[in-house]
């Protein structure tokens, strides 16, 4: 009986620990949650003021003090290399939303202070621990290594998620562009109110809208403006309307139809990627249902009967 008591406990202590980790990790992954918080944030901070268009795009909240801020600078500023390498840093951080010069130092430092961060604590607890070995020298170019590289991984998440957000509100986008042009807006002005408007759906998409109407202020053409709009940002989606526009255009053809030929495409192009994730899902389902589940399942099924066959030879005669 005591067996059961012990096999039973353990089962609902890991019920339990299981249901709480999802439970957290829905509530971060929760879109409607995350909305919510946006808009209360939102209204708390930009609602009373109207979105002045005359001062730049929403830069991304400086998260690190001054000081900090400026040794990683200086550190960034030992590193030399080519100018193509630099273009390709330089890219990749357009690409996750850092547009300034001083990102690329700030970038340059952080993954050079962190391979050096991570060498000394790895041989500060190796001398304290005591042991210095021969395998212990062996892994200081490997710790030197991932602290160098771990930025990078940083980044590559930050491009992967600041694209799947552009990209699921494009079509939310496009929809409300060409409501506005239908409704009589020339495509600069409804490009500025897609952008206004679009704040509380995509801020990332929001702010790529307002700086390609900056830019256009500023006497960028209109297909130099949205051809940068292309180069910032590596979609798909995103490249294939700003060539549709563009090519209308220069076409002189319009707009409006263009646009609402384009929407409808997406939304059919959007609807076959859903599809295809959908027939993905049972092969993806297969590795956890052999690893996990069915061990899982033959160990209720078969463990009493175990249990008893187990009893039942350990039993003395009598």
């Amino acid at each position: 009986m005591s067996t059961y008591i012990i096999f039973g406990s353990i089962f609902i202590t890991v019920f339990m620990f299981s249901v709480t980790i999802m439970n957290v990790l829905r509530q971060k992954t929760d879109n409607y949650t995350n909305k919510l918080h946006d808009i209360k944030s939102y209204q708390s901070r930009y609602q009373p003021k109207a979105i002045d268009i005359t001062k730049p795009a929403i830069e991304k909240d400086k998260k690190i003090s001054p000081k900090i801020e400026k040794i990683i600078t200086s550190v960034g500023q030992l590193y030399s290399t080519n100018e193509e390498k630099l273009s390709k840093i330089r890219k990749s951080l357009l690409y996750a939303g850092y547009r300034k010069e001083q990102h690329l130092r700030n970038y340059i430092g952080i993954r050079i202070s962190s391979a050096i961060v991570f060498t000394v604590l790895y041989i500060y607890l190796g001398i304290i621990s005591n042991r210095m070995a021969g395998s212990f020298f062996t892994m200081i170019p490997l710790m030197t290594l991932m602290g160098y590289l771990l930025p990078q991984a940083f980044l590559n998440a930050q491009i992967r998620k600041r694209q799947e957000q552009i990209g699921s509100s494009l079509a939310d986008a496009l929809d409300l562009l060409v409501t506005c042009v239908e409704a009589g807006m020339g495509l600069n002005a409804a490009i500025l109110k897609v952008g206004q408007e679009l704040h509380m759906r995509c801020k990332q998409l929001s702010e790529e809208f307002i700086l390609v109407n900056q830019e256009m202020r500023t006497g960028f053409t209109r297909e130099k403006a949205l051809r940068n709009l292309s180069d910032r940002n590596k979609i798909q989606d995103l490249r294939i309307l700003v060539s549709a526009i563009i090519m209308a255009d220069r076409m002189g053809s319009s707009i409006a139809q263009t646009l609402r030929t384009h929407s409808d495409s997406l939304r059919t192009r959007i609807r076959q990627r859903v599809e295809e994730q959908a027939a993905k899902a049972g092969i993806k389902m297969l590795f956890p249902l052999v690893l996990f589940i069915l061990p899982a399942l033959m160990i209720v099924m078969l463990g009493p009967g175990f249990l008893q066959i187990m009893r039942t030879f350990n039993e003395t005669p009598k």
